[in-house]
């Protein structure tokens, strides 16, 4: 009984969305769309032509063959001036662009493709990141047949899904990485760093402003049902909050202290990323140069603001 083509599609379709959210499900999802479109190996490469730089993944042959190509074979492959030079989405076909005659006597093809059981190459350009272009090639084996028009069709057809999905997953490994680096700035800085609402709830503490809690509870500051009350003038902050906070007009950052005979700067800048959410940092010692400044979009003058005013004995 044959396959509907249209839940094979489907099928392929999910794997693939997959991968955008997990890497790992790159490999299954070459398996399968080698597997359905009539070829035996498959790759997903990234290229930078530029630096004559190879890497790979996910590939459905023996690593060594990949390492001999990027470190040797690359250099004569006929088809990297062509692949390079297409738009993204055509569709490269080595028999239809080079021809029967070409491959039997290339160099290339007869060195590197046939003794690596590697007949017909299959590839189409997804994108470009990071000067990286990203490639996903599929090949025949030597004694395989030569996949049908209506396997062709079908890869054809998954083109936009490859390239969305290629793009999805570089900017979900990207979000990663910038909340890896968020959250290592933010965890292990030396200041105490809360996000908090239009009305001052807490979204978020760092390890540095709970261990500030617990050394100062009774003289610095406390939390009570999740609102943020340091120990200074409660309606200087909340209107500082609010300011930071306001979404119908551009927030401004601003400054309040600490109440006491050693007054700290608490600053209040207005969050980069969410609007309508503040980061309030006690930043001693100042900001300047370090990673904090670029996270939260602090700016010099700001920066300078609250160094001058902590120097000063009192903030009054």
């Amino acid at each position: 009984m044959a396959i509907d083509p249209e839940l094979l599609y489907i099928e392929i379709l999910e794997t693939i969305l997959l991968a955008t959210l997990d890497s790992q499900f790159w490999k299954p999802a070459l398996q399968k769309l080698s597997l359905l479109t009539g070829h035996q190996y498959a790759a997903l490469l990234y290229y930078d032509k530029g630096n004559a730089h190879l890497m790979t993944d996910s590939l459905l042959f023996d690593e060594k063959v990949f390492t001999a190509y990027r470190d040797v074979f690359l250099a004569i492959d006929p088809a990297e001036k062509i692949l390079t030079g297409l738009p993204v989405g055509q569709m490269y076909r080595d028999r239809e662009f080079l021809g029967d005659k070409f491959i039997a006597n290339s160099i290339y093809y007869n060195e590197f493709h046939h003794p690596n059981d590697l007949n017909y190459l299959t590839s189409v350009k997804l994108g470009t990141v990071n000067g990286y272009a990203t490639y996903l090639s599929l090949m025949t084996a030597n004694e395989a047949a030569y996949p049908q028009p209506t396997q062709f069709d079908l890869f054809r057809r998954l083109i936009p899904a490859l390239i969305t999905a290629s793009q999805l997953h570089a900017r979900f490994e990207h979000l990663r990485d910038t909340i890896k680096y968020q959250g290592a700035v933010m965890d292990n800085g030396i200041y105490p760093v809360w996000l908090v609402g239009h009305a001052g709830k807490i979204l978020y503490a760092n390890t540095r402003a709970e261990n500030y809690h617990r050394a100062s509870h009774s003289a610095i500051w406390s939390v009570g049902a999740d609102t943020l009350s340091l120990n200074t003038d409660s309606k200087k902050l909340r209107h500082a909050i609010e300011q930071a906070t306001r979404t119908e007009a551009r927030p401004r950052a601003g400054l309040c202290y600490t109440a006491g005979r050693q007054a700290k700067p608490i600053l209040v800048i207005p969050s980069p990323s969410i609007p309508g959410a503040a980061c309030i940092i006690i930043p001693e010692p100042f900001l300047t140069g370090s990673a904090f400044m670029e996270l939260f979009n602090v700016k010099p003058a700001e920066n300078a603001v609250a160094e001058t005013a902590g120097q000063r004995d009192d903030p009054g």
